[in-house]
C-alpha cells in the first residue's frame, strides 16, 4: 500500500477513531496520542494490510485495544470530561448549549463507570451508529456477546441518570 492507497482507505476513518479513543478514554491529548499511534503502527505495517476487508472495522478494532492497553497501564491518567475539550453545538441558543454540555457531560460520566467491554460497545452503537454487525467486527464480540453488553450498558446508564444528575454532580 503506498501513501496515496494509505490516505484513502485509512486516513478517512481517523475522525471515528477519535472519537472511540475519546469515548473510551475520555481526554482529548490521550485520544489523540492513541490514534496517532495506531495510525502510525498501521502505517508502519502498510504492506500487510491488503487481504483487510472492512478496513473501518479493523481500525476500531486495532483503536478499541489500544484504548484499553492505555487504560490498563499502569502510568494511565483519565482527566475528567470537565477538563476535555468539549464540542460546541450548533444552536445558537445559549441555554440550550449549556443544556447540551451537560447532559455531554453526564454521558461521558456515566460512560466511565461502565466496564470496557460495555462502554465500548456503547459508545460504537449510540454515539458512532455502528450497526450490531459492524460492531461485532470491530470489538471481536459475537453478536450475541454485542447484544447483551448494549442491553447491559443502556440499563446501568438508565438506573445511574438520576443520580448523577443530582444536585451533587
Amino acid at each position: 500500500m503506498d501513501q496515496r492507497a494509505f490516505e484513502q482507505q485509512v486516513m478517512p476513518h481517523k475522525h471515528r477513531m477519535y472519537r472511540l479513543a475519546l469515548g473510551m478514554l475520555s481526554d482529548g491529548p490521550s485520544a489523540e496520542d492513541t490514534v496517532q499511534d495506531v495510525l502510525l503502527k498501521t502505517w508502519k505495517r502498510r504492506g500487510e494490510l491488503g487481504g483487510i476487508e472492512r478496513m473501518d472495522a479493523w481500525l476500531l478494532r486495532v483503536t478499541r485495544n489500544a484504548c484499553l492497553d492505555h487504560l490498563r497501564s499502569p502510568t494511565s491518567k483519565t482527566v475528567g470530561l470537565e477538563e476535555a475539550s468539549v464540542m460546541p453545538s450548533t444552536a445558537p441558543d445559549p441555554a440550550r448549549q449549556a443544556e447540551t454540555r451537560d447532559a455531554m457531560r453526564m454521558l461521558h460520566r456515566l460512560m466511565r463507570q461502565l466496564p470496557d467491554s460495555q462502554r465500548s460497545v456503547f459508545q460504537l452503537r449510540e454515539i458512532e451508529r455502528l450497526s450490531y454487525r459492524e460492531i461485532a467486527e470491530a470489538t471481536g464480540q459475537s453478536m450475541d456477546a454485542v447484544k447483551v453488553n448494549l442491553h447491559r450498558a443502556r440499563q446501568r446508564v438508565r438506573e445511574a441518570a438520576p443520580q448523577i444528575s443530582g444536585p451533587n454532580a
